[in-house]
């Protein structure tokens, strides 16, 4: 997991030094194509972990927590879909790179909608299916 927290460090430095708005967020897509672009390996770095497991728990926890002000920045400014939420970040990373899997049949399903929905409907605003 040492390859998954040197990513985040770069990231989190990179957000750090970014002004409010569409480049924060987009920043935040780009890092994340950068990293998966220079090590592939990064994407099986996430996989090779239970993702309930508390290794993985608190990376997402503090890739979500980076991705929170910038996603709702990215909201309030009309920039993308109102219900864009951090923890979607993990899906937008999951189309990026990698293929997340769930233990269940229901949980896949659960994701594969979710994905679909983000795929299909984009985070632009006014596409949304909640709202």
């Amino acid at each position: 997991m040492a390859l998954v927290d040197a990513s985040l460090d770069r990231m989190e430095v990179a957000i750090a030094s970014l002004h409010r708005g569409v480049g924060k967020w987009q920043a935040i897509v780009d890092q994340v194509a950068a990293e998966l672009a220079i090590n592939p390996a990064l994407a099986d770095a996430w996989r090779v972990v239970d993702p309930q497991s508390e290794a993985s728990l608190v990376r997402q926890r503090r890739f979500c927590a980076l991705c929170a002000g910038p996603v709702s920045e990215a909201v309030q400014e009309g920039i993308v879909r109102p219900d864009l939420r951090p923890d979607d970040m993990i899906l937008i990373v999951a189309m990026i790179g990698t293929a997340m899997r769930e233990k269940d049949e229901a949980a896949r399903k659960t994701m594969i909608a979710r994905l679909t929905e983000l795929l299909l409907g984009g985070v632009q605003p006014g596409r949304s299916a909640h709202g």
